[in-house]
């Protein structure tokens, strides 16, 4: 069970979250915890459904500040923000604490396509854009998220703004939210194992240096788990051993969407790390 309670990647009313910030600080400070890291999500223009708008973002980025100053040493409070693959690059220019660097779609012949809104959506592009070949979707999946980290620093340092900034992985291996039970894919094919070796071959390429280690970091995120779609949390016991294996950090994530959400799952979560031999950090700070 974790000693601490940090929790990293938060969602709020800003953009598809049901809690507003100052409603999530304050049940963190009751839930006993020493840093709180909201993450919104970047706006999207291609999907604007569920991200902060553009009007909306510096309004955030002001709040978190307020907050920020307001719990003071009682609890530590990041401006984070949740960068998807094909985030608006204007949101790069905000000074940010941590970025948590996630693939939320697929472009498959000049059309994208969200892997993580519903099964159907999915497969209905498994049938559309492969052919039904489920595991070249998640070649191209895949070869997104290993790829991610570059994008976001490159967006960075195009802005010139987060220098600084944490780089957390969210949720690895998304595309498996749908599939407990081995129900869409089999989660030892040889293809699959290919494909997320592949992806995190280029991440931990990208984190070489032991200066760099931590600038990259993954995440455990119970999210799906408190929304009832999988019965254990992102990344899979086998790639966590595989992440432990190459000498990576991880943060505990709730992934949440509503207050009372912030530390879901965290003692299954950490039971996990442990198994795994992966090293939990208490703080990005």
């Amino acid at each position: 069970m974790p000693a601490f309670k940090t929790n990293y990647h938060t969602h709020s009313t800003y953009c598809d979250g049901e809690s507003n910030l100052r409603e999530i600080a304050e049940q963190a400070a009751r839930f006993g915890m020493t840093e709180l890291g909201f993450s919104g999500h970047s706006y999207t223009s291609i999907d604007e459904s569920y991200c902060m708008s553009q009007d909306g973002m510096q309004a955030y980025y002001d709040e978190v500040g307020i907050l920020a100053e307001e719990y003071g040493p009682r609890l530590r409070i990041l401006r984070g923000i949740e960068m998807d693959y094909f985030s608006n690059p204007e949101d790069y220019s905000y000074d940010w604490d941590h970025i948590i660097c996630s693939c939320h779609y697929i472009k498959k012949n000049g059309e994208i396509f969200p892997v993580d809104e519903s099964e159907d959506i999915l497969m209905d592009a498994c049938s559309k854009y492969y052919s039904g070949d489920i595991y070249s979707l998640i070649d191209d999946y895949y070869n997104e998220v290993g790829n991610v980290a570059d994008v976001v620093r490159a967006g960075c340092i195009t802005a010139e703004s987060s220098a600084d900034a944490a780089l957390i992985i969210g949720h690895f291996d998304l595309i498996t939210k749908f599939n407990e039970g081995g129900r869409l894919f089999d989660e030892s094919d040889p293809r699959y194992v290919s494909a997320w070796t592949g992806a995190l071959d280029r991440l931990c390429g990208q984190a070489s240096s032991e200066a760099a280690r931590n600038t990259i970091l993954f995440e455990i995120n119970t999210g799906a788990m408190s929304r009832g779609y999988r019965t254990a949390p992102y990344p899979s016991k086998e790639i966590l051993a595989e992440i432990a294996h190459r000498g990576m950090s991880v943060i505990l994530s709730s992934d949440s969407h509503e207050k009372s959400t912030l530390t879901y799952g965290f003692d299954e979560a950490y039971e996990l790390a442990a198994e795994c031999g992966v090293n939990v950090l208490h703080s990005i700070g």
